[in-house]
């Protein structure tokens, strides 16, 4: 049925190439070509039109509805010739003679027409087409081909169910899916002879703890080496390790001496053999699995849970710890995964995330030190989320304590964000300007103007207006203004020569709010100043008042002496005559001048009070005397005999005079 011409596939495709071809007519020649072969049948008609062929996995039934159409699996000719003028090299390649359609592209002198023609499959200048069946054949023989040319392993594919689901598997189906594909004469021929094959490193692998701990006795392993490698101790290897095993094994009667061999590479079991060294293997991996769960249930360690859940369920093992096992691990994963989540919301350091996962660690029961971290981080997180809305308030208000205050918080819950900074900016320009402020103030209670001008320039560069810099601001400029009245009156006091000027200045300095010390001290010394000139101007004016007087009692006086010289003259004459004699010479009684005496006599005249005393002009007094005591009068002294003696009226001017010249000469005056 495989053989050309007559074969199945081979009639399927020249009937692809016969004109007017139908499904009927490729039924009829299948059935005439084959209706004596023994895999071959007709269907019957009750089921329809088609055919049976028995296959190696059993009798598989065909329709032929639709067998021709299908084999020609042909495009359309106007697809065909579109895609053929792609330029995509994929395209390209599909559609290169025919490709993957089995339809040849058309040439470029039948691409503007074609019609049903092409999409018949009977285009004039087009090549023949090829059918799928050919295709399937063609592909058949390279898998061949190169199967033959290789050692292929073949993997049998078995579905375990004919619904296609996961988790059911169905025996029956599934035992015949195996029947059909030739593995139970597998198996049974396997088991014939020796089943099982093992190399020396997987035997030892899979075995070698049957006696791990055992010393290997040579009264037990010698007849074994002997037996099977021809020497009663042969040197260490894989191979004597196989040996060993299987004669103690033989010896603690768990294993058959015979049904095993050892080749050069490979232990050969059978399969008796092999089953009892699986019920050894499986009875001790039991007891080492029970013991590896109880010791990773005391533990409480997942990786050991897992390794040992995994060892028993591998085993099938049958035990109340299985469960036990699972529980605890079910418990400690739950717990993992919680203490999990508590560290990824402790990173992330998210309230409703720590919320989240403190609970999921109750639920499961963790308590540990990451459950107390995570608690305390919560209270925390609260702690600083009152401190940053302390501190937004703080802001707002831009009140340096309640600043401090927030700030002293958010120190004390560990906060270190950007508001944090903001808010230590914020107050430390709210010190500084309370500090200001202060300064300021101080200031304004003294007299530096170079400081108070410091420290306004400081208060413009911030911005600052409060009613301190307002104040200081006043303060500066009564400052400047006692400065200005300062030296306008130092300068007054200086020259003197203003006192209108100096007084409106005092006036003015004492109608300022700010009185310096030095505005106070130029204040004293213009006072000063003003009342020196006072007394400057009164002793002036009494000087000249004097002057005067003396200059009438002067005049007074020369017309007194010229009247007394006339007198004199003629008492002149009188003493010329007794000029002989030596006494003393009086005036007459008439005259309002005293006669002239001796100093003693002077003296006591002066205590009964005389209008003029007079004494001789050659004494030691006038002798001393470099120039009379009032210029352009004669000494108002005595003379002796001889001389031409003169008295002087009694006046103010010649009091005022020569009462100063008499003291100090020793000498007084008294008035009458």
């Amino acid at each position: 049925m495989t053989s050309k011409p007559t074969g199945i596939l081979s009639l399927m495709n020249e009937e692809v190439l016969v004109p007017n071809a139908s499904d009927a007519q490729l039924l009829q020649k299948l059935t005439q070509q084959h209706k004596g072969h023994s895999e071959f049948k007709v269907m019957p008609r009750a089921q329809g039109d088609g055919f049976v062929v028995h296959h190696y996995a059993g009798p598989v039934s065909y329709l032929i509805e639709g067998f021709v159409e299908k084999n020609r699996d042909q495009l359309p000719g106007e697809l065909v010739q579109l895609v053929s003028t792609s330029q995509m090299p994929l395209l390209q390649a599909l559609f290169k003679q025919g490709g993957a359609s089995g339809i040849d592209a058309p040439s470029p002198s039948t691409r503007g027409g074609g019609g049903a023609r092409c999409r018949a499959g009977g285009g004039g200048d087009s090549r023949r087409a090829t059918a799928l069946a050919a295709q399937f054949v063609e592909s058949l023989d390279s898998l061949i081909h190169m199967l033959q040319s290789t050692t292929p392993h073949f993997v049998r594919c078995v579905k375990p169910n004919s619904q296609l689901v996961s988790d059911r598997f169905d025996g029956n189906n599934v035992m015949r899916q195996l029947r059909e594909m030739g593995m139970v004469h597998v198996v049974r021929a396997r088991k014939q002879g020796f089943a099982h094959r093992y190399t020396f490193e997987r035997f030892t692998m899979r075995y070698a703890y049957l006696i791990k701990g055992r010393d290997a006795l040579s009264a037990v392993c010698a007849p074994a080496y002997l037996e099977h490698l021809q020497h009663a101790n042969p040197p260490p290897g894989e191979r004597r390790d196989c040996v060993t095993i299987l004669a103690m094994m033989v010896a603690d009667k768990v294993l058959a001496p015979d049904g095993w061999a050892v080749g050069t590479g490979k232990i050969f079991l059978k399969e008796a053999q092999q089953q009892q060294l699986e019920v050894a293997r499986e009875a001790y991996l039991l007891k080492v699995v029970t013991e590896q769960l109880q010791a990773a249930i005391a533990k409480s360690d997942i990786t050991a849970l897992e390794g040992a859940i995994a060892g028993a369920l591998e085993v099938h093992l049958q035990s109340p710890l299985v469960g036990e096992a699972q529980q605890l691990l079910a418990l400690l994963q739950s717990q993992a995964r919680a203490a999990a989540a508590l560290h990824t919301a402790i990173d992330a350091r998210d309230i409703n995330s720590l919320e989240a996962a403190l609970a999921m660690a109750a639920k499961v029961g963790l308590v540990n030190d990451l459950v107390q971290h995570a608690k305390q981080l919560v209270a925390q997180l609260f702690d600083q989320q009152k401190a940053t809305k302390a501190l937004s308030d703080a802001l707002q208000r831009n009140n340096a304590d309640a600043l401090r205050a927030a700030l002293a918080e958010a120190g004390r819950v560990g906060l270190n964000t950007g508001l944090v900074k903001e808010a230590e900016r914020r107050l430390n320009g709210l010190e500084k300007v309370a500090d200001l402020d202060q300064q300021l103030q101080r200031a304004s209670q003294g007299y530096s103007i170079g400081l108070l001008t410091e420290l306004l320039q400081r208060a413009e560069d911030i911005a600052l207006g409060t009613l301190v810099v307002q104040t200081a601001q006043q303060r500066r400029s009564d400052l400047q203004e006692a400065v200005q009245v300062h030296d306008a009156l130092t300068r007054a006091a200086s020259l003197t020569a203003d006192a209108s000027g100096m007084q409106q200045l005092l006036v003015r300095a004492r109608m300022l709010s700010v009185r310096t010390p030095e505005l106070i001290s130029a204040e004293k010394s213009a006072e000063s100043a003003l009342a020196e000139q006072a007394h400057k101007m009164a002793a002036a004016a009494a000087e000249t008042q004097v002057a005067a007087e003396a200059a009438a009692a002067a005049a007074a006086e020369q017309q007194r002496l010229q009247e007394a010289q006339a007198q004199a003259q003629a008492q002149t004459q009188a003493r010329t005559r007794a000029a002989a004699q030596p006494e003393w010479v009086s005036t007459p009684a008439g005259d309002s001048a005293l006669p002239c005496m001796p100093l003693s006599e002077r003296a006591r005249r002066l205590q009964r009070g005389t209008s003029l005393i007079k004494v001789a002009p050659d004494c030691d007094r006038w002798k001393e005397s470099a120039t009379p005591p009032v210029p352009g009068y004669p000494c108002p002294h005595a003379h002796l005999p001889g001389t031409n003696p003169f008295s002087l009226p009694v006046l103010p001017t010649f009091h005022a005079v020569s009462r100063r010249w008499l003291r100090e000469h020793g000498l007084g005056i008294a008035t009458q």
